[in-house]
């Protein structure tokens, strides 16, 4: 009986440890690929477009709106990371996440993590001039035909 209690309790405790391992090396992860500095340049980034958009209506209520807008995702990026490790945990084995830690400790790694709020910078301001104003006439055009049934 004392042997069975004795490997039950060892085998709990290599549980524990092996899932702290795992919640650190996720925490790894996301600091190896920028998690937060990538949500905080995605905050700037988006508050530029959100005032760039609005700045024709009212400017200065334009920079209110999008300094407060920052300020909130920025505040919530941590929030956020934490509720996404047991997500990644859910759905990466801990040979994976080694694998991508592997990755993101390389110079082409890092290069992707560095240049990933330029890529996105440049994709947003690429969807904006492209897309969006054509977007937002179908979408003006379906709500002016809602409103007439």
């Amino acid at each position: 009986m004392k042997k069975t209690l004795l490997i039950v309790l060892l085998a709990g405790l290599g549980l524990n440890a092996s899932a702290q391992t795992s919640h650190a090396n996720t925490l790894k992860l996301f600091k190896l690929m920028g998690t937060e500095k990538n949500a905080n340049a995605m905050a700037d980034n988006m508050k530029a477009m959100f005032s760039q958009t609005m700045a024709k209506a009212d400017p200065k209520r334009a920079q209110e709106m999008s300094a407060i807008m920052a300020s909130e995702i920025k505040t919530l990026a941590p929030k956020l990371i934490a509720d996404m490790v047991p997500i990644y945990e859910k759905h990466f084995t801990a040979r994976e996440l080694q694998k991508y830690i592997d990755f993101y400790s390389t110079p082409e790694g890092q290069k992707m993590v560095n240049l990933g709020p330029v890529l996105q910078k440049e994709m947003m301001s690429s969807m904006m001039t492209k897309y969006i104003p054509e977007m937002q006439k179908r979408m003006a055009a379906k709500m002016l035909e809602t409103k007439k049934k």
